[in-house]
C-alpha cells in the first residue's frame, strides 16, 4: 500500500513540475522597423530618404543616396541608422535584419551589435546582390532590462544604405541569480 503511495505521489510531482516548467516559458520576439519607436538615424546633412515599396516591412524603407548639394558643391550624403530595445527577460536573442534588395544600393552594408557583456560585433552585407529578405546575424546575449542596439553605419563610401527593419528573437532563457552562489553555500 506504501508502495502505491509514493509512485502516486512521484507522479504527481512530475505531473506539477511538468506543467509549471510549460506555464514558465517566455516567448518574445520584436520587430523595430524605420519610423516606429526606438528608430532613430543621424546624418550631417539631414540626408536619409523614404522610399515605398510592397517588399519592405510595413512598405517603405529609409536610404541614404547620392549627393547633398550645398554652396559649395556636393558632398556624400552618409549617416547612421539605430535600432533600440529594452530586452524583457535575461537570455539568448537572434539578431536579424531586413532590407529589400536593389541595384543601387551598397554591396558593404556595416552593421554593429554591442552584446550584453560590452562586446562590440560587426557584420557587413552586401545589399546590392543579396535577394530581399530577414539576415540573422547571430545569437547575442543580453541581462534583463538591458537596451540592445543594431547600428547600420552608412559613414564609410558614398554608396546607399537602407535601413529597413531589426527583428529579435528570445532563443533561450537564462537565469540569473540574485545572490552570488558562494553566499548560499556559506550561509551569509
Amino acid at each position: 500500500m506504501r508502495k502505491v503511495q509514493v509512485w502516486k505521489l512521484l507522479l504527481l510531482f512530475v505531473f506539477v513540475f511538468c506543467a509549471v516548467s510549460a506555464a514558465g516559458a517566455f516567448e518574445w520576439s520584436k520587430i523595430i522597423d524605420d519610423g516606429d519607436e526606438g528608430y532613430s538615424e543621424t546624418s550631417p546633412y539631414g540626408a536619409w530618404r523614404s522610399w515605398s515599396f510592397p517588399g519592405a516591412v510595413n512598405g517603405d524603407w529609409r536610404y541614404l543616396s547620392g549627393l547633398y548639394e550645398l554652396p559649395g558643391g556636393p558632398v556624400p550624403r552618409r549617416g547612421k541608422a539605430y535600432w533600440k530595445t529594452t530586452v524583457p527577460v535575461s537570455g539568448s536573442y537572434e539578431v536579424a535584419v531586413h532590407f529589400f534588395h536593389t541595384e543601387n544600393r551598397t554591396n558593404d552594408a556595416d552593421y554593429f551589435i554591442e552584446d550584453g557583456n560590452g562586446r562590440t560585433h560587426h557584420f557587413v552585407l552586401n545589399q546590392r546582390s543579396l535577394p530581399t529578405g530577414w539576415y540573422v546575424l547571430g545569437t547575442f546575449e543580453w541581462k534583463k532590462n538591458q537596451v540592445s542596439t543594431v547600428i547600420l553605419d552608412g559613414t564609410d563610401d558614398d554608396q546607399s544604405d537602407e535601413a529597413d527593419a531589426v527583428r529579435w528573437i528570445l532563443k533561450e532563457e537564462s537565469t540569473e541569480s540574485v545572490v552570488p552562489a558562494n553566499s548560499l553555500l556559506l550561509g551569509k
